[in-house]
């Protein structure tokens, strides 16, 4: 039985690199900014801290900390994230054509209000985006992507 441990152990190992960059989350979530050069360091360190208890309930499918996670990524992003209205549409189109999580009209308006406003071409990389986010947060193509008016 030992002499198949070390195997399997040493297996594990080769292939645990591949395994963490096939579930790279960082390109889903907002980037942050050194609070070093934020006008309010105390409040920049305390969201930056807060965001991966949201990103786990994001990843979990809950509807709350997606609308967190795109807030992060477009309204709340002055000093504490880097400004990603693509990323924030992303998280919006998931909240919006997901049939598991129950959107509402608020969350509709800022589907449009976020989404709207984007290219053509920036529109389409939101949409990439948002399946990437889908794929990951419900492990199936499991949405709809809204309608783009």
């Amino acid at each position: 039985m030992k002499f198949l441990q070390v195997p399997v152990i040493a297996l594990l190992c080769l292939a645990s690199p591949a395994i963490a960059s096939a579930d790279n989350d960082d390109a889903i979530f907002p980037r942050k900014i050194d609070c070093g050069a934020s006008t309010e360091p105390k409040n920049c360190k305390a969201h930056q801290r807060l965001l991966p208890l949201i990103t786990g309930g994001a990843l979990g499918g809950r509807r709350a900390s997606m609308r967190s996670v795109a807030r992060y990524s477009w309204e709340f992003s002055n000093d504490i994230f880097v400004r990603d209205q693509k990323l924030s549409c992303a998280w919006r189109m998931v909240i919006v054509g997901s049939p598991k999580v129950r959107s509402t009209t608020d969350d509709q308006s800022a589907f449009e209000k976020t989404c709207l406003a984007l290219s053509k071409s920036d529109y389409a990389a939101a949409e990439v985006m948002a399946r990437k986010i889908a794929l990951r947060v419900f492990r199936a193509n499991a949405f709809v992507l809204p309608a783009n008016n």
